[in-house]
């Protein structure tokens, strides 16, 4: 808007009223204005779930000419289960004999009957972190897939546990395993334990199978 000032009273009083309303507008218009808030919740601490103690297990069934069944269980040793290079993971890096014979000491004996192979895999993970963490499961990733076929026979978990279970985890050694199982998912405090166990079957063949445990942050609303 121009506005043209001339010298009289006519134009003073124009003037003068623009002003004023000027003067007016700037209050009302501030009054519209206000403050936003935002509210932001964050968790402080570490997230640092991990393997604390990890075993394994062959588990060979047989039935020999004479009808007599029976079971052979043997520790896998280091080579055969072991930790990845991150720590994350264990990698199971095994050969099975076929089913004319039988597992003895890394070497294949002649056997007359038929076997099942077995493999038990113990997992135990604790929250070393400060902050609670849900165990959410398990994977298993075949890296040979043309290796051997395998199946899961059982997956079992233990959990949350408070203290170290040493009684628990000695226990867990054949097919048959300890009672109180529980499903995932499962939140663990800072310093909570629990267990994982596997079982798979396993066909002759050669297996290097990656199995990895998975977490998540859990937050509390």
């Amino acid at each position: 808007m121009n506005i043209n000032i001339r010298d009289s009273r006519g134009s003073r009083a124009i003037l003068t009223s623009a002003l004023l309303l000027f003067f007016i507008v700037i209050p009302v218009s501030a009054m519209w204005s206000t403050h936003l808030g935002i509210n932001v919740s964050v968790n402080t601490g570490s997230f640092d779930p991990g393997i604390r103690f990890f075993k394994g297990y062959l588990i060979e069934t047989h039935c020999v000419c004479h009808g007599c069944c029976a079971s052979n269980v043997t520790r896998l040793p280091p080579d055969e289960l072991y930790l990845s290079a991150d720590g994350s993971s264990l990698i199971l890096d095994i050969s099975l004999c076929d089913n004319h014979h039988y597992h003895d000491g890394g070497s294949c004996r002649n056997c007359h009957g038929s076997r099942n192979h077995y493999v038990l895999i113990g997992i135990l993970v604790k929250n070393y972190g400060t902050i609670p963490v849900t165990l959410q499961g398990v994977s298993i990733y075949d890296q040979n897939p043309s290796g051997g076929i395998w199946s899961i026979y059982k997956r079992v978990y233990y959990g949350p546990i408070t203290h170290l279970p040493t009684t628990l985890w000695n226990a867990i050694r054949g097919l048959i395993l300890p009672p109180r199982t529980t499903s995932p998912p499962i939140m663990l405090d800072p310093g909570d334990y629990a267990i994982i166990v596997l079982i798979l079957k396993l066909e002759p063949g050669e297996y290097n199978l990656v199995i990895t445990s998975s977490f998540s942050q859990f937050n509390q609303k």
